[in-house]
Protein backbone atom coordinates (compact mmCIF):
# COMPACT_ATOMS: atom_id res chain seq x y z
CA UNK A 1 0.00 0.00 0.00
CA UNK A 2 1.44 3.21 -0.89
CA UNK A 3 2.23 6.13 1.93
CA UNK A 4 2.63 9.71 1.55
CA UNK A 5 5.73 11.74 2.71
CA UNK A 6 4.96 14.52 4.68
CA UNK A 7 6.89 17.92 5.36
CA UNK A 8 5.42 19.03 8.98
CA UNK A 9 4.57 22.38 9.50
CA UNK A 10 7.13 23.02 12.23
CA UNK A 11 9.95 20.66 10.61
CA UNK A 12 13.24 22.71 10.21
CA UNK A 13 15.15 21.20 6.57
CA UNK A 14 17.29 19.54 8.83
CA UNK A 15 15.06 17.60 10.41
CA UNK A 16 13.28 17.07 7.08
CA UNK A 17 16.22 16.25 5.32
CA UNK A 18 17.18 13.31 8.13
CA UNK A 19 13.73 11.58 7.79
CA UNK A 20 14.65 11.47 3.79
CA UNK A 21 18.39 10.43 4.68
CA UNK A 22 16.57 7.43 6.60
CA UNK A 23 13.97 6.84 4.07
CA UNK A 24 16.88 6.50 1.04
CA UNK A 25 18.81 3.94 3.50
CA UNK A 26 15.72 1.58 3.46
CA UNK A 27 15.28 2.14 -0.16
CA UNK A 28 16.13 -0.53 -2.38
CA UNK A 29 15.13 2.00 -5.94
CA UNK A 30 14.07 5.11 -5.99
CA UNK A 31 12.04 7.04 -8.68
CA UNK A 32 11.93 10.24 -10.25
CA UNK A 33 8.76 11.94 -12.40
CA UNK A 34 7.51 15.21 -13.05
CA UNK A 35 4.48 15.45 -14.55
CA UNK A 36 3.37 18.25 -17.00
CA UNK A 37 1.86 20.22 -14.29
CA UNK A 38 4.85 21.13 -13.19
CA UNK A 39 4.90 18.46 -9.76
CA UNK A 40 7.55 16.13 -9.24
CA UNK A 41 7.09 12.88 -7.89
CA UNK A 42 10.46 11.20 -5.90
CA UNK A 43 9.48 7.42 -4.77
CA UNK A 44 11.25 5.06 -2.81
CA UNK A 45 10.59 1.51 -2.51
CA UNK A 46 10.95 -0.22 0.11
CA UNK A 47 10.59 -3.64 0.90
CA UNK A 48 6.97 -2.71 2.77
CA UNK A 49 5.80 0.52 1.65
CA UNK A 50 6.39 2.41 -1.36
CA UNK A 51 6.66 6.09 -0.21
CA UNK A 52 6.07 9.21 -2.83
CA UNK A 53 7.32 12.73 -1.79
CA UNK A 54 5.40 15.14 -3.96
CA UNK A 55 6.84 18.83 -4.79
CA UNK A 56 7.14 21.65 -6.66
CA UNK A 57 10.33 22.87 -5.75
CA UNK A 58 13.09 21.94 -8.30
CA UNK A 59 15.97 22.89 -5.96
CA UNK A 60 14.39 20.36 -3.13
CA UNK A 61 13.89 17.47 -5.14
CA UNK A 62 17.79 18.25 -6.55
CA UNK A 63 18.96 18.10 -2.64
CA UNK A 64 17.04 15.15 -1.91
CA UNK A 65 18.53 13.16 -5.53
CA UNK A 66 21.90 14.22 -4.15
CA UNK A 67 21.35 12.01 -0.92
CA UNK A 68 20.45 8.96 -3.22
CA UNK A 69 23.52 6.68 -4.20
CA UNK A 70 23.52 5.76 -8.10
CA UNK A 71 23.04 2.16 -7.69
CA UNK A 72 19.85 2.97 -6.41
CA UNK A 73 18.43 5.63 -8.99
CA UNK A 74 16.27 3.78 -11.43
CA UNK A 75 13.87 5.78 -13.60
CA UNK A 76 14.17 9.69 -14.31
CA UNK A 77 10.66 10.33 -16.59
CA UNK A 78 11.14 14.00 -17.53
CA UNK A 79 13.16 15.26 -14.97
CA UNK A 80 15.56 17.10 -16.35
CA UNK A 81 13.46 18.24 -19.26
CA UNK A 82 10.59 20.02 -19.17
Amino acid sequence: MPRRVLRYENESREEFMKRIEELVSRSKEVRIKRNKDGTIKIKFRTPSYLYTYVTTDEEEARKILAIVPDELKREITRFLYR
